[in-house]
């Protein structure tokens, strides 16, 4: 903590971003602490450190998730628009008792300051009990990669199937999960992927919903002075590598200073792989209607592009690297290409065996096959994982009334 106030210009940037994107409805807390970690990565000087427990990054987004909430409030409370799910709870409590979010909330008596009263008295109990409990927490750092990475899967794992209680959810889960693992592998960052993942329902949404405004012209983009700024400040952003690069080699002149770069090979692989899935949305987006169809058709046929033009330079490399064993191998604990099969074999063996009995026999799979298993004295902890794993999947059932797969002898 002590840390953390070591570093204001963190807090300050991190707080503003976080209001900023809470201000705007329905982007959430995820798209808050992102952006902070992105942008703090720009100005940050430590950012060689990021992405290895820098204090710089985890101040900033903490602390912009943390003001994303009270963004959250301002849409909420004074325009009536939820600006997330925890915030819609808290104005469908509001109106059971009477009381409309909107323009006349303040109107309401008293019962909108008892409402920020709360607010406020909440924050206090944040911060008091993660002061008190923030030396018990720590320890888990200290917990062995090999046992906490499968539990962290099973986790995973729990989440992708109660959203929508479709196990086809956890195979899409895996997909994307390797498509990171070979987007991380070829050195291509994966924290920009998942904030597109985040915003594609609200983009595509908010798309249609300006069509809609514009009787179906395309004009409306460029004629309304807001959406303009936008597009143009996006074009900028996204031509700056390329207008830098050129200016750099102009300055140079004629001398051919410019290193010889080389790609992996697994690079090729990876790029085929997106190639591939571009490709196929585009195809099958036209089973659809023209309505439904044109957003995926502008998004896959922009990513062929940039595919195409990725392909034009990556050809040019002057050396193909083969990959090595670090690339192949994780650093402790079971191989990459395992660890896959593993989860693969996992999600095979929830609606086949059930989602509690696959849980435990991946966790104890995953222990076998690691370097625990050279170590006999830690079988009996791993027997009461297992039984602990089996024991709160069980409750979580039982509990939260989620109907978790049984398997086919169930």
């Amino acid at each position: 903590m002590i840390e953390a106030f070591r570093r204001p210009r963190s807090l300050i940037r991190g707080g503003i971003i976080g209001w900023l994107i809470g201000v705007l409805p329905a982007l959430g807390t995820s798209a808050a602490g992102i952006s902070s970690y992105l942008i703090e990565k720009k100005f940050s000087k430590e950012r060689d450190q990021f992405g290895q427990g820098s204090i710089d990054g985890l101040t900033a987004a903490e602390v912009g998730k943390g003001a994303c909430v009270l963004g959250d409030g301002i849409t909420s409370l004074l325009l009536g628009v939820p600006g997330s799910v925890t915030w819609a709870i808290l104005m469908a409590a509001l109106i059971v008792h009477g009381i409309q979010p909107g323009p006349r909330f303040m109107t309401a008596g008293v019962l909108p300051y008892t409402v920020f009263a709360g607010l406020l008295l909440s924050q206090l109990m944040y911060f008091v009990i993660g002061i008190l409990l923030v030396k018990q927490l720590v320890r888990i750092v200290h917990v062995p990669t090999e046992i906490l990475v499968p539990i962290v899967a099973i986790l995973c794992f729990l989440g992708a199937y109660v959203t929508k209680n479709y196990v086809f959810d956890i195979w899409i889960m895996v997909v994307l999960g390797v498509f990171a693992l070979g987007a991380q592998r070829n050195g291509y960052p994966t924290v920009p992927m998942i904030l597109g993942f985040i915003l594609a329902d609200l983009v595509e949404a908010n798309f249609h919903r300006a069509l809609a405004i514009g009787f179906g012209s395309y004009a409306v983009f460029f004629t309304r002075p807001i959406s303009l700024v936008m597009i143009v400040l996006v074009f900028l952003f996204g031509a700056r590598p390329w207008a830098l690069e050129f200016y750099r080699r102009r300055r140079q002149g004629s001398r051919k200073t410019t290193e010889p770069f080389s790609v992996k090979s697994g690079e090729f692989y990876f790029g085929g792989a997106v190639t591939l899935i571009l490709l196929i949305f585009l195809a099958s987006s036209f089973r659809y209607s023209s309505e439904v169809r044109l957003f995926p058709v502008i998004v896959s046929a922009a990513g062929l592009v940039l595919m195409a033009y990725w392909l034009l330079t990556t050809v040019s490399a002057r050396k193909i690297e083969r990959p090595i064993s670090e690339d192949i191998h994780s650093a402790r604990g079971v191989p990459a290409i395992l660890g896959v099969l593993l989860v693969a074999v996992y999600a095979l063996l929830v609606p086949a065996a059930g989602f509690i009995i696959a849980s435990m026999s991946f966790f104890v799979l995953v222990m076998f096959l690691s370097h625990s298993r050279r170590e006999s004295n830690r079988w009996k902890m791993v027997s009461v994982l297992t039984i602990a794993i089996g024991l709160f999947l069980l409750s979580f059932e039982r509990l939260l009334q989620v109907n978790l797969p049984r398997g086919l002898r169930w």
